[in-house]
């Protein structure tokens, strides 16, 4: 025992003294500016869902998430009001852990006045229906809560939309798709539309989905599409019907019929100008809701097709990504205008630069009329997380990576760079 224990002291004196050979990594080099502040956000799991889609602002307050936990036996997932200047967390919702309660945030909430509402889709095991909370934004409080029975919680639209103190949100059971609208104020809830199949064999499903406003009208909508199956052994379906909502009346005011891409569905929709832009896979439509017809379509035919499942548009310009590269389509032909082999994660758009956190990690700012990229940025310590959609207020630019939040100054001037950039 005495010689063993020698011989371990003799091992950890060799190991002491070598250690000045030791070859340590470079710190990691960063590139482009450095933020105005970092905020390390709570918990030791890491960011690995996308949270509040769009990071909401609110009086002073930008709005992030983290997860302080998740195992076997839960998840913790948590919101926290960030200063816009400082990016210190002024409040945490919710303020304790409750494994009867458990939180998971994955969608686009909606704001009105102090209030946000927020769906929470089930997530098995730990909470096996969709849920919507609407939390007072000054104290970070639960104002109501609503929870939505199994049988009409099967996946679906995460989001919720509005206008004025009404909030919009979808259901599905497992053969039809219900459309609800509810009071922001009070939580009650009520039945505008129910999409059912054409026999009671078969399925109908709601494939993708956003809220917006006809420009021409002030129209509050909700454009979405479906897809009808013949039975759960046959999802060979190949066309998506693209609809449009009047969520004032619960009027359906368009519904225009379309060819999918072999074995893909519809999975992003806009509305941009008063013309619907659709993508299915390797397909990309252009639709007009007044005549229900199609304007024009265009397919990827190159070797290494762009299969993409988001679309962006402004200054003319339709702004796809995918595994591979993003292009850049003519919005008025749908011709190609240029394309970046910069594999895409997730992106938004302000004043003609889209913002591009790529599946490398870095986020790169590029004006959406030439597919120029003007500025790289990498994270100071993670890669940023491809769930994060960034966001651009009053001339700062917000992202997250796995487990901070992020301010940079955007100062884009000729060269498009931004300020504190080396």
């Amino acid at each position: 025992m005495h010689s063993a224990g020698n011989y371990l002291f003799f091992i950890s004196l060799c190991c002491f003294f070598s250690c000045g050979n030791i070859s340590y990594p470079d710190p990691k080099k960063v590139e482009g500016p450095k933020p105005i502040w970092a905020t390390r956000l709570p918990g030791k799991a890491g960011i690995y869902n996308d949270g509040l889609i769009g990071l909401p602002v609110y009086k002073g307050n930008i709005f992030f998430h983290s997860t302080i936990f998740t195992n076997e036996n839960g998840e913790d997932n948590r919101i926290h009001a960030l200063n816009l200047e400082t990016g210190k967390i002024n409040w945490t919702f919710p303020h304790d852990y409750d494994t009867r309660n458990p939180m998971f945030f994955w969608g686009k909430p909606y704001l009105f006045e102090n209030h946000m509402v927020i769906k929470m889709s089930k997530f098995e095991p730990f909470c096996k229906f969709d849920r919507i909370i609407c939390l007072n934004l000054d104290n970070g409080n639960c104002e109501w809560k609503i929870e939505i029975s199994k049988t009409f919680s099967y996946p679906t639209c995460k989001d919720i939309g509005g206008y004025d103190n009404l909030f919009f949100f979808v259901s599905e059971s497992d053969k039809e798709t219900i459309i609800f609208r509810g009071d922001v104020l009070t939580g009650d809830t009520s039945r505008i539309l129910t999409l059912a199949p054409s026999h009671r064999y078969k399925k109908l499903e709601l494939n993708s989905s956003s809220f917006c406003t006809m420009k021409s009208t002030n129209q509050p909508l909700f454009l979405f599409s479906t897809k009808e199956f013949g039975d759960q052994s046959n999802l060979n379906a190949k066309e998506s019907a693209v609809c449009l909502l009047d969520l004032k009346s619960g009027n359906l005011i368009s519904k225009i019929n379309i060819v999918d891409d072999v074995h893909y569905n519809v999975t992003d929709l806009i509305l941009y100008e008063d013309l619907i832009y659709c993508i299915s896979g390797r397909k990309v439509f252009c639709l007009n809701p007044q005549t229900g017809t199609s304007e024009w379509t265009c397919q990827t035919t190159d070797i290494f097709n762009l299969i993409t499942t988001d679309i962006l548009a402004d200054k003319g310009v339709l702004f796809l990504w995918g595994a591979n590269r993003y292009i850049g389509l003519d919005i008025k032909t749908g011709q190609t205008i240029y394309e970046h082999g910069i594999t895409g994660g997730n992106a938004a758009v302000f004043d003609g630069m889209v913002y591009l956190i790529s599946r490398d990690g870095r986020l790169y700012i590029a004006e959406i009329q030439t597919g120029e990229i003007k500025q790289k940025i990498s994270s100071p310590e993670n890669n940023f997380l491809t769930g994060c959609k960034p966001k651009v207020f009053e001339g700062k630019l917000y992202v997250f990576d796995y487990f901070n939040a992020y301010c940079y100054q955007l100062n884009l001037g000729s060269k498009g760079e931004l300020s504190g950039s080396e």
